[in-house]
C-alpha cells in the first residue's frame, strides 16, 4: 500500500512539471489559439475536508468487521466435534475498540494577494504623411511638318498683248506628321499610412497567489480488532485459523489507515494543483491582451508595407515600415520571455510544496497503534 501511494504522489508531482515544460516549446502558438478567460477569483481553494475521508473510512471498517465477524462463524463451524483424543475445543474470541492514529502533514493553503508587474507594450497607431518624386513615363503625341511639296500647275501667262496657257511651279509644306512618343516626367506621389508607435510600460496587478504551510495533523479513530484469548493447544488446526483471523484483522486496519491517508495527500495535491493551476489562467489571461494587440499592430504595419511597396515608395518609408515590424515582433519576443519566466517561477513553487507533501508520506507510515485500555 505504502509503494503505490508513494507512485501515485510522484506521478501527480511529475505530470504538471512535463506538461509546462511542453508548453514553454510552443507558447506563441499555444497563446494565440488558446481562449484564456480570466477567472473570477482564484480565492475559492478550499482545504481538505478531513472529516468527511474519516467518515467514508468508517465506513469501511464497520464493513470490515461483518466481515470478520463472518469468519468467526466460518471459523467456529469448522471446529470439530470434542472427543477423547482432541478434548473439549479451548479458543475463545472478543471484539476490542483500539485507537489508530495517522500522523500527516498536509498543507494549509491559503490564497493571498500578491503585486506582480510586467513590462508590458503599450500601442498606438499614428498616421504618417510621406510624399516622393516618381519617374512615370506618359505616351504623348507629337507632330512634325511633312516634306516640302513641289507642285506643278498650269496657269494663263501674258506677253506682248497676248494670254497664253504656261507651267505654275509652286512649293508647299508637306502634310503634318504625327505619332506617340514616350515622355518622362517626374510626378509627385503622397500616401498616407499608420504606423504602429509603442513604448514597454512597467505595469502592474494584483493576482491571488496560493501560500501554503505545511501542518502536522493527528487523526485518531476507533476500530474493533478481533482478539484471540484463549488458544488450548487441542486443536491446533482451528487454533491456527483463528490466529490468522486476527492477524488479518490487524493487517486490515493498517491498509484501510493507510489508504485514507494517501486519499487525505491525494485530495491536498489536488486542492494545491487547483490554485497554481487558477494562477497560471490568470497569468495568461492578463498576457493574452497585450499580445492580441502586438498581433493587431503587426498585421497593420505589414499591411501598410506591402502598400508603400505597390506605390513604389521612397527608400525613407519603406525603411521606417520596416523597422516598426522588427520592433514589433521583437516586443512580442520580450513578452513571451517574460511569460516564460513566470510560468517557470509557478512551476517551481508548484513542485517544492508537492514534493515536500510526497516526502511527507514516506516519512510517516501508518505502522503505531494504540489500545483503548
Amino acid at each position: 500500500m505504502r509503494i503505490k501511494s508513494s507512485l501515485i504522489m510522484l506521478s501527480l508531482v511529475s505530470t504538471p512539471l512535463y506538461a509546462a515544460e511542453q508548453e514553454t516549446q510552443s507558447l506563441s502558438t499555444d497563446i494565440s489559439n488558446a481562449q484564456v478567460a480570466a477567472p473570477a477569483t482564484c480565492a475559492n481553494i478550499s482545504n481538505v475536508d478531513t472529516d468527511a475521508v474519516k467518515m467514508k473510512y468508517e465506513g469501511i471498517m464497520n464493513t470490515e468487521k461483518i466481515k470478520i465477524e463472518d469468519g468467526i462463524k466460518q471459523l467456529k463451524s469448522e471446529a470439530p466435534d470434542p472427543n477423547a483424543v482432541e478434548g473439549i475445543l479451548g479458543v475463545t474470541f472478543h471484539f476490542r475498540d483500539e485507537v489508530a492514529e495517522i500522523i500527516l502533514d498536509l498543507p494549509t493553503v491559503t490564497m493571498v494577494d500578491q503585486k506582480m508587474s510586467m513590462d508590458l507594450p503599450e500601442t498606438t497607431m499614428k498616421t504618417q504623411t510621406w510624399s516622393w518624386d516618381f519617374p512615370e513615363t506618359r505616351m504623348e503625341l507629337q507632330c512634325v511638318p511633312g516634306i516640302p511639296e513641289t507642285v506643278v500647275s498650269t496657269g494663263t501667262c501674258e506677253a506682248f498683248g497676248f494670254k497664253f496657257d504656261c507651267p505654275k511651279v509652286e512649293i508647299r509644306p508637306g502634310k503634318e506628321m504625327c505619332t506617340h512618343i514616350p515622355v518622362i516626367k517626374m510626378v509627385r506621389n503622397e500616401i498616407k499610412l499608420d504606423v504602429p508607435e509603442f513604448t514597454m510600460k512597467r505595469q502592474g496587478w494584483v493576482m491571488a497567489m496560493p501560500e501554503t504551510k505545511m501542518e502536522t495533523q493527528k487523526i485518531s479513530f476507533t476500530y474493533p480488532a478481533l482478539v484471540v484469548d484463549n488458544i488450548e493447544q487441542k486443536s491446533k488446526v482451528i487454533g491456527t485459523k483463528a490466529e490468522a483471523l486476527a492477524s488479518k484483522s490487524k493487517d486490515t486496519l493498517n491498509g484501510i489507515s493507510a489508504a485514507m491517508k494517501s486519499e487525505m495527500t491525494l485530495a491536498s495535491m489536488t486542492s494545491v494543483n487547483k490554485g497554481f493551476d487558477c494562477q497560471k489562467k490568470a497569468l495568461s489571461s492578463q498576457i493574452r491582451k497585450a499580445y492580441d494587440d502586438l498581433n493587431a499592430m503587426q498585421e497593420g504595419a505589414k499591411a501598410s508595407l506591402d502598400r508603400a511597396t505597390a506605390m513604389h515608395a521612397s527608400k525613407e518609408a519603406l525603411d521606417a515600415l520596416s523597422a516598426s515590424t522588427a520592433k514589433l515582433v521583437d516586443a512580442k519576443h520580450q513578452l513571451l520571455t517574460q511569460y516564460v519566466k513566470a510560468r517557470r517561477d509557478i512551476e517551481s513553487k508548484r513542485k517544492d510544496i508537492l514534493v515536500q507533501m510526497n516526502d511527507a508520506l514516506n516519512e510517516n507510515p501508518v505502522t503505531e497503534v494504540a489500545t483503548a485500555q
